[in-house]
């Protein structure tokens, strides 16, 4: 079980709450689905309230598509700077086969 990035925080809506975002992870790439996660806190609720020393009030669900978790690109990769590695991927590939085509022909 891991708290996700940012978290715990301040509630907005009232500071004496904290919240807390936490995520399973199952393997490479695969976590625990919200609904599973969520009935497992909510039968241990006991238990995360011991281990957090916080008495636990609430229990939701977030959208998870708001966090990333794990290696992702890097924020500086736009649409256009892929579309450049495209272009120049390909331009080189081609430059190749065609070195490639001329190398066979003339040996």
């Amino acid at each position: 079980m891991y708290i996700a990035d940012g978290f715990p925080k301040q509630s907005s809506n009232n500071p004496s709450d904290l919240l807390v975002a936490v995520f399973v992870s199952v393997g490479d790439n695969k976590f625990l689905s919200r609904n599973t996660l969520l009935d497992v806190i909510r039968e241990y609720k006991g238990n995360f309230s011991s281990a957090l020393d916080r008495k636990i009030t609430g229990v939701a669900r977030l959208n998870l598509y708001l966090f990333t978790f794990g290696p992702t690109e890097s924020h500086g990769t736009s649409r256009k700077t892929k579309l450049l590695y495209l272009f120049f991927g390909a331009f080189f590939g081609v430059v190749f086969l065609a070195g490639m085509c001329i190398c066979v022909t003339c040996w």
